[in-house]
C-alpha cells in the first residue's frame, strides 16, 4: 500500500468482502459498523436478504455457527486494526465509527464519525447496529 487511502480503502473491501462471503448469494444488502475507541476495536453487520433485515446470527440459509459469527467479527476487527495502524504511520486521523452500506453489484455508501462522545451518552454499539438496521427497516417498508 502506498498511502493512507489506500489501507484505508482496502480495510472497508475486507469487510464488506468478509460479510458478503458470510451473506451468501441472496442478500441483496450487506451494511457494516466498525468501530476504533480508545484502542478498542469492534465490528458487527446485518444484511438485507428478501426485504428484511436480519442481524448475523439470523440470517437464514447460511452457517451461522458460533464459530463462523466469530471468524466474520474478527476479521472485520483486524480491518480495523489495519485502519489504526495506518493512521499512526501515515500521521492520519481515523474514524472513530465507520458506516459502510453495499449494495450487491452496485455501489458502497460510507459515513464516519470522527468525534468522541462521552460514555454517558453514547449508546453501546450493538444499539447503534439496532438502531440502524431498524432505520433501515422502515425504509425497506415504506419502499
Amino acid at each position: 500500500m502506498t498511502s493512507f487511502e489506500d489501507v484505508f480503502s482496502d480495510a472497508q473491501i475486507g469487510m464488506v468482502s468478509v460479510a458478503l462471503e458470510y451473506g451468501g448469494d441472496a442478500v441483496s444488502d450487506v451494511f457494516v459498523l466498525f468501530m476504533i475507541l480508545d484502542g478498542t476495536l469492534h465490528g458487527d453487520v446485518f444484511f438485507v436478504k428478501d426485504g428484511k433485515t436480519y442481524h448475523r446470527h439470523e440470517l437464514p440459509g447460511v452457517d451461522t455457527s458460533i464459530d463462523r459469527q466469530q471468524m466474520l467479527q474478527n476479521i472485520i476487527t483486524d480491518e480495523a486494526r489495519r485502519i489504526v495502524v495506518a493512521g499512526r504511520e501515515y500521521d492520519r486521523k481515523v474514524p472513530i465509527i465507520g458506516y459502510l452500506h453495499y449494495r450487491v453489484g452496485g455501489s458502497l455508501d460510507a459515513r464516519y464519525s470522527y468525534e468522541d462522545i462521552p460514555a454517558d451518552k453514547d449508546p453501546q454499539w450493538n444499539e447503534k447496529l439496532d438502531a440502524w438496521m431498524q432505520s433501515v427497516q422502515q425504509d425497506l417498508d415504506k419502499a
